[in-house]
């Protein structure tokens, strides 16, 4: 059996390291006849083997070989060299998404029917079959998902909110996404970063000003990090 997490087809890409993934060119990984953990490409100069308990994966190809961990959805593969492998299902349902505009709610479809199956793998309701636990769970997952910007602005500022709905909107593109939560940091934090570490950082061949530029430089520089980094965990979750 080449499914390696669950023996359910769901709304994420089918957990199967068998099947197309773009590398960004396409790559075709088939089970080997004895199934388990190894995988071979069509032409047999690529195998992969995975470690079903911790997903992480290994690529040897003309006696080179590199490692990586595929995310929790088996959607998308990161290998440590910062390459990144995108499984085909996932592509398609990306291709599904309607151009332009925002999502209605913080969640899309997708990531509603992510969510569901998520919270389906980690519960078990007595007597109840897995579809009819997913239908239980639907309801409460879809409610939550209209509620959920409301609900956190009850607690939260605006700015933090719809930094929150930029990370988890698939209309966006990642560059989008930085370029609007870099916005929202420079903002909320590097202004009143710079300002306390002015008041704790002394360069003495620089005048005041200068001083306060370059920390403000340092501060931007090292927030940036934090924005790019962000938005790409994301990505790299398969949630968007």
């Amino acid at each position: 059996d080449c499914l390696l997490s669950c023996s359910h087809t769901t709304h994420m890409a089918t957990q199967s390291i068998a099947g197309t993934w773009f590398s960004p060119l396409p790559v075709t990984l088939s089970c080997n006849e004895d199934g388990g953990d190894r995988f071979t490409s069509e032409g047999g100069d690529l195998t992969l083997t995975i470690d079903r308990e911790t997903r992480r994966v290994s690529l040897a190809a003309g006696g080179e070989s590199v490692t990586g961990k595929v995310n929790p959805d088996y959607s998308r593969i990161r290998w440590n060299n910062g390459a990144a492998w995108t499984h085909r299902e996932e592509a398609d349902q990306r291709d599904l998404m309607p151009p332009g505009g925002e999502q209605p709610n913080m969640l899309s479809d997708r990531q509603v029917g992510r969510v569901i199956d998520r919270v389906n793998e980690g519960i078990n309701i007595w007597l109840l079959s897995e579809s009819a636990e997913r239908r239980l769970i639907e309801g409460p997952v879809q409610q939550t998902n209209e509620n959920l910007r409301e609900c956190l602005a009850s607690f939260m500022t605006e700015d933090w909110v719809t930094a929150i709905a930029i990370l988890l909107d698939e209309t966006k593109d990642p560059e989008v996404k930085t370029s609007e939560l870099k916005q929202i940091i420079g903002t909320n934090i590097r202004k009143p970063l710079v300002a306390a570490l002015n008041g704790r950082i002394d360069v003495p061949v620089l005048t005041e000003g200068m001083e306060k530029k370059l920390l403000n430089l340092i501060a931007e520089k090292i927030l940036d990090q934090i924005v790019e980094l962000s938005v790409v965990g994301m990505e790299n979750t398969g949630l968007v």
